[in-house]
């Protein structure tokens, strides 16, 4: 079967529940689908079962002059409308007996799966076969700045990495057998964008130590002979890892704070020179493929012990849920029991599909009558579970080569125009003629004419060396900004200029969008401390934490 294809590009405020709305209750009314050959996929639980309710009302309003198909609204419910994986979940605890499972499933969210992760990596580390390859990946990899020994810190560590990489290759159905290659294949394209190096080259680091000792003993012998003080620069670099070998970064190769000054450039120009060729250094090219093959190693390792604590314990997570469905669907025997229960298919945040889960849509999309991915090529770059802009870019492309119809809506309902328009130019500049761009709608484009209204939009750089120094300073950033709070609207429909009215901003009016849980909390702790009043709802199995 081929179904027809409809790809819908949504940006935020642009009307996305309404139209998908409207899509399912014109196919449940108008198109002969039946509830129960329904599967629509949303990102997070609440936006499956605001969905539902929508739809559930949207029906009634339809089908209120005709009593006839008001029970269709009852029957929605059989419409399968949730998250991938708790359809998956609907599926595999179906099949759970030809699959080898528990018909109960224990499935463990994001959170808990990560957790897991550190706890069997500090198993594996108690390995002795496994004890020399972490000593020399910690020492590798402080030298390339990654943080000490910790197992979960502020600074990313080689277990984050190892974490990292089970992470990604299990959203992308790569087995652990294949990390060699993988390891191969990514050194191989560092490698590549190295120049060629000459096998008697005598740049590495023992010439570049020794060259880096003697420039400062230079310069201390001539600040000496001239009764001068050493600079502030030159007394940081001879306490420094700059020429220490055990506590050597090679950040510190390519670091040349003070060197390039008139008065020192004399006696500093061979370093210079020498830090110029840093990319020939033969133990840098060393350091970084034993790193690279020692953490896909590690991964490897922590991927297969992981697999088999879960089997142990009889817990499934995300991925497993995904390749069970994957392997359902492929299988002729129980796709065919199946398949009338995927006619309509519907994926909203597009953007956000992994490979995996690219796969199951695949398959689905073969026994499908109609399918409709509605998504946010904006929104790709945020990288959710594996997700890409690449990968969107492409298949949107893919799609149009086909023939299949590609739409857009194009009103912003909820941006003004100085925020729409610098997030117009912003991505038509990074996406092209990928229909990005949003037209404001006629009610939003006000403006205040006061001093004292917030600017919409704001650059504020951070200072700071980690989490906890950037959450201190945008705490002082903000209480800069709240000791005369700037104006906004007090009505949420603020029409025309004329009836906008304003108030001062207040604290419950601030949200705060964190890259990780790390981050949040390492930002409410600063708030708080701050006597800033703030709250962290923490992400469950498919919400989004924010801070208010």
């Amino acid at each position: 079967m081929t179904a027809e294809i409809q790809f819908i590009s949504a940006g935020a405020g642009s009307g996305k529940t309404y139209t998908i709305t409207e899509a399912l209750n014109r196919a449940l009314l108008e198109e002969n689908f039946s509830p129960d050959s329904i599967f629509a996929t949303t990102f997070t639980k609440k936006a499956a079962q605001e969905l539902l309710q929508r739809v559930r009302e949207k029906v009634l309003q339809t089908v209120a002059a005709d009593p006839s198909k008001q029970a269709l609204a009852l029957q929605i419910n059989q419409a399968k409308i949730g998250t991938l994986h708790s359809l998956c979940a609907i599926y595999v605890e179906r099949f759970a007996f030809e699959l080898g499972l528990s018909p109960k499933l224990n499935i463990i969210d994001e959170q808990h799966a990560e957790q897991m992760l550190y706890e069997v990596f500090e198993q594996l580390a108690d390995v002795e076969a496994v004890q020399n390859m972490i000593e020399r990946a910690l020492a590798t990899g402080l030298r390339f700045g990654f943080g000490k020994a910790g197992f979960k810190g502020e600074s990313t560590t080689i277990i984050d990495l190892a974490v990292k990489l089970v992470q990604e290759a299990r959203a992308n159905a790569i087995a652990p057998e294949d990390f060699k290659k993988m390891a191969q294949s990514s050194w191989q394209a560092y490698e590549s964008l190295l120049p060629a190096v000459d096998e008697n080259s005598e740049i590495n680091l023992k010439s570049y130590l020794e060259l880096a000792k003697a420039t400062v003993r230079n310069l201390e012998d001539v600040y000496t002979a001239n009764n001068r003080d050493f600079p502030g620069w030159l007394k940081k670099l001879r306490n420094s890892s700059f020429v220490d070998p055990q506590r050597f970064k090679w950040s510190d190769w390519e670091n040349d704070e003070g060197l390039s000054g008139k008065a020192v450039l004399p006696y500093t120009q061979p370093l210079l020179s020498f830090k110029a060729r840093y990319a020939e250094c033969s133990d840098f090219r060393n350091d970084l493929k034993q790193f690279i093959e020692d953490i896909f190693a590690l991964a490897e390792g922590l991927a297969v012990r992981y697999q088999a604590e879960k089997r142990k314990i009889g817990y499934i997570d995300y991925a497993d849920l995904e390749a069970y469905f994957l392997n359902i669907i492929q299988n002729p025997a129980y796709l065919s029991a199946i398949a009338p229960e995927f006619a309509f298919v519907l994926v909203d945040e597009f953007q956000d599909t992994n490979p995996m889960q690219l796969a199951i849509y695949s398959e689905l999309f073969k026994v499908a009558r109609k399918v409709t991915l509605v998504g946010d090529l904006k929104q790709a770059i945020y990288g959710f579970r594996g997700a890409s802009p690449e990968l969107m870019e492409l298949l949107i492309n893919k799609l149009r080569q086909q023939g299949h119809k590609i739409t857009a809506l194009e009103s912003s309902w909820r941006s003004t125009s100085e925020v729409l328009a610098y997030s117009n130019q912003l991505f038509t500049k990074v996406f092209d003629d990928q229909q990005v761009a949003l037209n404001l709608v006629e009610k939003n484009n006000w403006q205040v004419p006061s001093e004292q209204f917030l600017p919409a939009v704001s650059h504020w750089p951070l200072l700071g060396k980690n989490a906890a120094e950037y959450a201190k300073d945008l705490c002082h950033k903000l209480q800069q900004v709240m000791q005369k709070p700037p104006l906004i609207p007090a009505n949420k429909d603020v029409g025309t200029t004329e009836s906008v009215k304003m108030r001062p901003l207040r604290w419950r009016d601030i949200v705060i969008l964190e890259n990780s849980n790390a981050d949040i909390r390492a930002t409410v702790a600063a708030l708080q401390q701050a006597g800033i009043p703030a709250v962290a709802e923490q992400s469950g199995l498919t919400e989004q934490a924010e801070v208010i």
